[in-house]
């Protein structure tokens, strides 16, 4: 008997939403950011047990998504590093928008 296979298309912005709070490391990352910021990448990478090169990206794509921000804009530091903290607005609006998704909205 074959099988029924449906298949679920997912707008970008839906997949990005999945990959945003899908993601362990990165739930824990902005967790740890959250209530120990402004701190380090590798003090972040320390924390939650992770390579900094691990941490950076995930910070990095958290930052592009609004959730954490940089104490200045990488390549343009001089002589410290860079720190981040979270960004309560960018937050809020992940959680909006995952709420509208499972409301179907």
């Amino acid at each position: 008997m074959p099988r029924l296979t449906i298949t679920w298309q997912m707008s970008s912005e839906e997949s990005a939403l999945f990959e945003l709070t899908g993601s362990k490391a990165k739930a824990r990352i902005v967790r740890h950011v959250a209530q120990h910021g402004p701190i380090s990448t590798a003090d972040v990478a320390a924390a939650i047990g992770v390579h900094h090169v691990t941490a950076a990206k995930h910070l990095a794509e958290l930052d592009a998504a609004g959730v954490v921000r940089a104490s200045h804009d990488a390549g343009s530091r001089v002589g410290r590093a860079i720190t981040w903290a979270v960004d309560e607005a960018g937050i809020q609006h992940i959680a909006d928008r995952w709420r509208d998704y499972l409301a179907g909205r």
